[in-house]
């Protein structure tokens, strides 16, 4: 009828406007229909020759999108993340799989997202939390330093007194102490930021 060709051209519209990819699959697979906003994802030579989802995935990728497909038309929807390499690049995707209807083998809708730029962002906000706590943890030693700095400058300056030993040794002691506390927190920081070294095995 008119209204429903309308509203199918309405569909339409909206597909081709949104910006996270959509794919229409049949039951078995086959795609039948993808948006404009899926040719920012992949290149548009595979989205041409792809027939079915494995042709656009890696096999792992496949394989993991068939499993939330069982499960989709188990509960109804299922999301993961996938990183996909695409253009010598690698990006984030969030999919949601939602099954058309549950409990009967009926095609599937795949809405793929992009999530790079934000888990870029929230990356580099952790990385400036990281960064933030160390520069806290290591101005907490720097007082101590400083002022038995001071202290032996003053003893130097008034001139050596017997007692003049005493102070200077502790404020040595202190500074010491503290210099091998903002070693220690930096050792910890390098051994924190550095990958674990491989272990191969059989």
């Amino acid at each position: 009828s008119k209204e429903l060709e309308s509203r199918r051209r309405f569909t339409e519209a909206i597909l081709e406007s949104i910006p996270t990819g959509v794919i229409s699959i049949s039951a078995d697979g086959r795609i039948l229909r993808i948006n404009r906003a899926l040719r920012g994802i992949f290149p548009p030579e595979r989205i041409e020759r792809a027939v079915y989802i494995r042709d656009l995935f890696p096999p792992e990728d496949a394989a993991e999108l068939r499993y939330m497909m069982n499960r989709a038309r188990r509960t109804g929807l299922a999301a993961t993340q996938l990183e996909v390499k695409s253009n010598g690049s690698s990006m984030n995707l969030a999919v949601t799989v939602a099954a058309l209807e549950q409990d009967s083998p009926s095609g599937f809708v795949l809405v793929l997202e992009d999530t790079s730029e934000l888990l870029r962002a929230q990356r580099v906000a952790a990385w400036q939390e990281v960064a933030r706590r160390v520069a806290h943890e290591l101005k907490n030693p720097l007082t101590p330093i400083a002022l038995s700095a001071e202290r032996i400058a003053r003893q130097i300056e008034r001139g050596l007194t017997p007692g003049s030993e005493r102070i200077i040794r502790e404020c040595s002691l202190t500074i010491a102490r503290e210099v091998e506390s903002v070693r220690t927190l930096v050792d910890e920081f390098s051994q924190f930021s550095r990958f674990p070294s491989s272990q191969p095995v059989p």
